[in-house]
């Protein structure tokens, strides 16, 4: 059986360890918000790598996400190399999947214990989860609070440093109201394997999308970071959460002017990836 994690050759053995650092991945849900702003920093830190050291370090290997092959293109023409369904990067102690591929139908629990179950080999500290939530199922307080973005957690405690800088960000924890927590894709799933003590344990069967997080205690800390959203052409939300996970990393900056950073402003620090130009107008035929 092929591994998870397949390294990349050539990249040192200090890069490939991963013992306490934060890994950032997409819930794949609605709006795609997650996939977007991934996308963005990824784009966005190749074009500062002389500042972020950025480097691709290996490839997710799964029959869980189906396989897609494409030109890896952030605007640079020496990164026009192939790229496959899942990649990681690294930058620092921070660790990012980049998903560019659905989950196959009805696989988002297992694809979550096989996340979980190297999550807690590799020894990451803490993991983070930026998605969507439709806005369709919102209640009135939500409604009428300006602030759309909402976190949830797992049931391990995040680190205390970690919970300073989310409580600095000033936003709400998701509101239950006593209701289910409707949020689709990875999220849900990953909280339930990774708040057990044994991380990436099977489950029991029948766990579909929509089942809650069983009440479990120790596991690894994870983060999720949501904004209400609606389907469609969702690329304002993704520099959105972009600037929601730089602002996480960058404690004692202005936090919450860095989440409503005007368009002039986020298009001033951002690299656009040039996919995005495909649902708006001719695209290059270059990316292909």
């Amino acid at each position: 059986m092929a591994a998870f994690f397949r390294p990349r050759t050539g990249v040192p053995d200090a890069l490939l360890d991963f013992k306490g650092c934060t890994l950032t991945l997409a819930a794949v849900s609605c709006g795609n918000i997650g996939q977007l702003a991934i996308d963005l920093l990824l784009c966005s830190f190749v074009k500062n790598k002389a500042e972020t050291g950025i480097e691709r370090v290996g490839t997710i290997l799964t029959r869980n996400v189906e396989p897609v092959v494409c030109r890896r293109d952030y605007g640079l023409k020496s990164f026009g190399q192939l790229s496959s369904a899942v990649e990681v990067y690294r930058y620092g102690s921070n660790v990012l999947v980049h998903q560019r591929a659905v989950v196959v139908a009805g696989r988002t629990p297992a694809y979550a214990n096989e996340l979980a179950k190297w999550i807690s080999s590799a020894q990451f500290a803490s993991v983070i989860v930026l998605g969507g939530a439709s806005a369709i199922g919102r209640n009135d307080e939500q409604i009428s609070n300006i602030n759309q973005f909402r976190y949830v957690t797992g049931q391990a405690a995040l680190d205390a440093t970690l919970q300073k800088r989310v409580d600095t960000l000033g936003i709400p924890q998701f509101e239950e109201a006593g209701e289910p927590l409707h949020l689709t894709g990875l999220l849900k799933p990953l909280i339930r394997a990774l708040s057990t003590t044994d991380a990436g344990a099977d489950q029991a069967s029948g766990g579909g999308d929509g089942d809650e997080p069983e009440s479990a205690t120790g596991g690894i800390p994870v983060l999720g970071f949501i904004l209400f959203c609606m389907e469609g052409i969702n690329f304002e939300h993704g520099v959105r959460m972009a600037q929601l996970f730089d602002a996480l990393h960058g404690a004692g900056k202005d936090t919450q002017s860095a989440i409503e950073a005007s368009d002039q402003a986020a298009a001033a620090k951002w690299r656009v990836p040039p996919t995005w130009n495909m649902p708006l107008a001719r695209p290059d035929a270059a990316i292909y």
